[in-house]
């Protein structure tokens, strides 16, 4: 079998024109100009340029392959049946079915293999924003048009203009709604957010997060075993902020150890957070540790910030809240860690520090906490999985569902969970099936029991007759298997 065949890399550089910020830089041959200069000036477009690292990553990856596309239509034609105008319909559609034939021929020499629905989505999301800003660039004349950006904006101009357009659906742009984008809408697919289970959950911290073996050198002064001796408190600190505070694993690398207050926790942002003097955070680590906010940074320090709700408006910060058996929970095993895990004199402010031999002292990264759970649920006897909701961002959902069961209302659901909008936490506050049946159950019997009282008015409960049952509404039973017709219209 050939090997696919691509015509670009991508590399993270440092951007001349962001400071401190790395944007992808596209790279193509000498002869289409060494680097796709369409998506370097996307990627520094006002619109976009406060994206994080790992969106433009991804919409770099979607940008490369619209780019292989292209020159592999533009090199074979493939055999004349596409021309220019066609590029981006066609795009979209060997991203969905594939562009391997059925007789394992490729004409395209790409090989690609057919794409999920959610990961279709996404790339046509990040081609349509990418096309949108190649016809501006266009229109205001600010990059010299090549033919991969001519042929761009025109197959676009077309596809737009479709009475079906793949790009637009209906030929015009949809408007953001505030909701999240899911192409298995339409086949009525939603994975419910059950949590991590709980039997699961207490399995993971007691024997999971047990250390292999005992650490003599932080047993107490009678010479007894303590959570440190006994346990990955970097493991259970976290876990505890994730499935007890909500916390998702990016903004657990954002906290200070100064932070943590005998009887609250503050959530900073990590660059605009101001302390007691006034000074943001940005500042502070740039002043005191040489260093910046980890959400301005690439590599293993790198930790991302998702959009956060901001309740301190003065300060920059917003309280967590942490459930009250985590919250005495996280309390002894954070003094434990103070006491003997922190080191002294950090050449850094943050909270969790690597306990590795060779990086003791440094930040702890979130591949460190993912290599962590990784070895924590194999010592459990589990397994990830996102579909059975035993991954770490499980804990968020945990977090959500025990809201709801203590029947909060949605907008203390929204302050506890730090969304933006109430919509925001449908996904982590759906009912289980159980939960939807049990209160289906409960309000029939409720009804039964009031059918002969003062709502004697309702609609009677009772199974319907679907054998000899007749309705004025269908007087001949010809729809009498199907129950048309309520009870008072029953003949």
């Amino acid at each position: 079998m050939s090997r696919p065949i691509t015509y670009h890399l991508i590399r993270s550089m440092p951007s001349p024109l962001m400071a401190s910020e790395h944007v992808p830089l596209v790279i193509v041959s000498k002869q289409d100009g060494f680097f796709l200069r369409e998506a370097h000036a996307f990627f520094h477009d006002e619109r976009y340029s406060d994206r994080s690292h790992s969106w433009r990553l991804a919409a770099a990856k979607t940008i490369g392959l619209f780019f292989d596309f292209f020159k592999a239509s533009e090199i074979e034609d493939f055999g004349g049946a596409i021309n220019q105008h066609m590029l981006v319909r066609n795009f979209l559609l060997a991203v969905s079915r594939g562009t391997i034939l059925r007789d394992g021929e490729d004409p395209t020499g790409l090989r690609w293999k057919p794409s999920s629905p959610d990961r279709y989505a996404v790339r046509k999301s990040y081609l349509r924003q990418f096309l949108e800003a190649l016809q501006d660039f266009s229109d205001e004349g600010t990059i010299i048009p090549t033919r991969f950006c001519q042929v761009a904006v025109s197959s676009r101009a077309r596809e737009y203009q479709r009475a079906r357009s793949l790009l637009y659906h209906l030929g015009a742009p949809r408007t953001y709604s505030g909701k999240p984008n899911d192409s298995r809408r339409s086949l009525g697919v939603q994975h419910k957010k059950r949590g991590f289970d709980q039997e699961a959950l207490l399995k993971l911290l007691q024997v999971g997060c047990r250390r292999s073996r005992s650490i003599h050198a932080f047993y107490n002064k009678n010479g007894e075993p303590t959570l440190a001796s006994e346990f990955n408190l970097n493991l259970l600190m976290a876990i505890i902020l994730m499935v007890g505070g909500g916390l998702r694993q990016s903004e657990l690398f954002h906290i200070f150890l100064d932070d943590i207050r005998p009887d609250i926790i503050w959530m900073y942002h990590p660059e605009y957070g101001k302390d007691r003097r006034g000074r943001i955070r940005s500042d502070y680590l740039r002043e005191e540790f040489g260093l910046l906010p980890r959400n301005r940074i690439t590599g293993t320090q790198r930790a991302g910030w998702k959009r956060f709700l901001i309740t301190d408006d003065q300060r920059m910060r917003s309280r967590l809240f942490l459930l009250p058996y985590w919250h005495e929970l996280f309390y002894k095993v954070f003094y434990e860690y103070r006491r003997n895990i922190y080191p002294n004199n950090p050449a850094h402010p943050y909270l969790f520090v690597s306990t590795d031999a060779r990086f003791y002292g440094q930040p702890w990264s979130i591949q460190g906490l993912k290599d962590s759970f990784k070895a924590a649920m194999n010592k459990a006897g589990m397994k990830q999985s996102k579909f059975e909701d035993t991954n770490m961002h499980a804990f968020r959902h945990s977090y959500g569902q025990k809201l709801v069961s203590m029947g909060l209302s949605p907008l203390y659901v929204k302050e506890a969970m730090h969304h933006l909008s109430i919509e925001s936490q449908q996904v982590y506050t759906r009912p289980s099936d159980e939960t939807v049946n049990k209160h289906l159950q409960e309000a029939a019997a409720r009804m039964q029991a009031m059918k002969d009282g003062k709502y004697s008015n309702l609609s009677v409960l009772e199974s319907p007759d679907l054998i000899g049952g007749k309705f004025m509404s269908d007087p001949a039973g010809i729809f009498t298997l199907v129950g048309l017709g309520r009870n008072r219209d029953r003949i």
